[in-house]
């Protein structure tokens, strides 16, 4: 059965890899997120940042991480 507009969520990411101006250190991921429906946008200087933003939307508050947003954060971030 399909979710109604009201249950359904979508969010554009648009991220880069900055290049550090030190050879050796790590590059920085920069971006936005917006959350289409409601129009919000937040820029980020961390991945880390999306999954807080995205929980919001989904548990109101924002007070929890989905379990499942941790894991694939985890896994996105060690490739």
């Amino acid at each position: 059965m399909p979710a109604s507009d009201e249950e359904q969520h979508v969010f554009v990411v648009r991220l880069r890899r900055e290049p550090r101006e030190v050879a050796e250190t790590v590059p920085e991921w920069r971006g936005v997120i917006e959350h289409l429906r409601s129009g919000e946008r937040r820029y980020v200087r961390a991945i880390a940042d999306i999954v807080p933003f995205i929980a919001r939307f989904l548990d109101g508050d924002g007070s929890a991480v989905p379990a499942q947003g941790k894991g694939w954060l985890a896994k996105w971030r060690r490739s």
